[in-house]
Parts: structure tokens; C-alpha cells; sequence
């Protein structure tokens, strides 16, 4: 059930007051598990390799050769370069800070970057390679059968 709450209810500053695992608790953690971002998503794929590629603790050092490697994964998964800078960036900055670099601020900041462009002919080039595939199948199938005779 939903109820308006005036300030006077709320407590100070206006918020609810702290609700240790009642239903306040449990629907701020519901907003927090649905506003996370997919494990499949093309930059919280990005940010994971990034944080297991960044080196020195809070120095957040990444070198050039990782930095490219990372930017070639990100054009394979959709990614502008850009955006890769931007995610790689983010993942630095929350290491930098002393904060988990998959935290739920850093994912928070990940949101803002454009999601990744999904291929417009990727169901072509399925179908594609399934045919060719069925096809190699048949071939080998019918070689069988002849060396079998």
C-alpha cells in the first residue's frame, strides 16, 4: 500500500527515515537491483576487462598495449571508440577514488554512455553461416556414406 508522507512524517531533510530490512529497505534494494546494469551488456563487458587490466592500485595505471586491446574489444562488441575512452575512463577514475571500479557509482556513471550499436545485418550472417553450416554437414554426411560403401 502507498501513502503520501509529508515532511513533518519523513523526518529531517525530507527523506523516509532509515528502515532496516522493513519494506522501505526492500524497495530501495528492488530499485537497486533493477536499475543494474545486464552482465551481458556490451560496457559492463568493457568495464569488467578493464578493471581486471588496470594495474598499480589507486594509481590506475593502463598501458598503451591494453588500452588498444580494450578498444579493439569494444569496436567487436558495438562500441564507438569514444564511448570505449569514456567506460575506460570511468573504471580509472573509480579505482583513482578508492571506490570499487564495478561499484554501483561507477555503474551508475556506465549508464550515461551510449549503449552499443547492435549490427543491423547480424540475423543475415546467422542464417548465413547456418546454411553453410547445414551444408558442410550434408557434405560431410555424403563423403561418409560413400567411404563406407
Amino acid at each position: 500500500m502507498l501513502r503520501l508522507v509529508s515532511a513533518d512524517d519523513a523526518g529531517e531533510g525530507g527523506t523516509l527515515p532509515r528502515d532496516h530490512g522493513g519494506p522501505i529497505a526492500r524497495v530501495r534494494q528492488a530499485n537497486l537491483d533493477a536499475a543494474s546494469l545486464p552482465a551481458l551488456d556490451a560496457r559492463w563487458v568493457l568495464a569488467s576487462r578493464a578493471s581486471r587490466l588496470i594495474e598499480g592500485g589507486r594509481a590506475a595505471v593502463l598501458s598503451p598495449e591494453r588500452r588498444e586491446r580494450l578498444r579493439r574489444l569494444a569496436t567487436d562488441l558495438g562500441l564507438r571508440p569514444f564511448d570505449a575512452g569514456l567506460i575506460i575512463a570511468i573504471v580509472q577514475d573509480a579505482a583513482r577514488a578508492g571506490e570499487d571500479p564495478l561499484g554501483r557509482d561507477a555503474e551508475s556513471r556506465l549508464r550515461l554512455v551510449r549503449p552499443a550499436e547492435v549490427n543491423a545485418d547480424s540475423p543475415q550472417r546467422l542464417a548465413r553461416l547456418l546454411l553453410l553450416s547445414a551444408l558442410l554437414g550434408a557434405a560431410a554426411f555424403l563423403a561418409l556414406v560413400l567411404w563406407l560403401r
